[in-house]
């Protein structure tokens, strides 16, 4: 079989469809991890409609949310067992919807339980404010099984908050300070 006649996956489609008579875009495959990074975290903290809402924003092109698969199967470590990954998302009921607020409302960060939990004090903080704790924590020193210790969540959700924020201030860098970090 010759390479013109080999078969590719269509984006939109597992069936497998005639190669392309043109060669495909460039792949800005930094974008396309930043984004699965961010969409890794907000998987655990919203509801799978909330982030296909997200999604459709931060990759409106079909084909790039097509790409975003091949992205995340590369990031699966092949050496852990398959539940241990998706270990939190047990107790989801498939059938519950999340209660949200409206998107144009975002509830006041609580300073006080902010503080008590930087102090190490057991307090349920929402997703932003543990993000805010992870990152002072870290700002003082701390190591990622240190903060798992003091917040009561594992070295894996630290590792995420940090990843979340590391993207952030990535996205938000001009690229002179990029440049200068490099």
């Amino acid at each position: 079989m010759s390479a013109r006649s080999a078969t590719t996956a269509r984006p939109g489609s597992l069936q497998p469809g005639p190669r392309p008579a043109v060669p495909a875009p460039a792949v800005d495959v930094d974008h396309l991890a930043a984004v699965g990074c961010q969409m890794a975290a907000r998987i655990r903290d919203d509801g799978p409609e909330d982030v296909a809402a997200w999604l459709l924003t931060q990759l409106p092109d079909p084909a790039d949310r097509w790409r975003l698969l091949f992205v995340l199967a590369a990031a699966v470590p092949v050496d852990v067992p398959w539940l241990t990954l998706t270990s939190w998302a047990h107790d989801l009921d498939p059938a519950a919807k999340p209660v949200r607020a409206a998107p144009a409302e975002v509830a006041p960060l609580d300073a006080a339980a902010m503080e008590r939990a930087c102090a190490g004090e057991p307090v349920q903080l929402q997703p932003r404010a543990r993000r805010v704790v992870v990152d002072r924590l870290t700002a003082q020193g701390l190591t990622a099984p240190q903060i798992a210790d003091r917040l009561r969540v594992s070295v894996r959700t630290v590792e995420r908050h940090r990843g979340v924020l590391r993207s952030a201030r990535t996205a938000a860098a001009t690229p002179q300070q990029l440049r200068d970090a490099a």
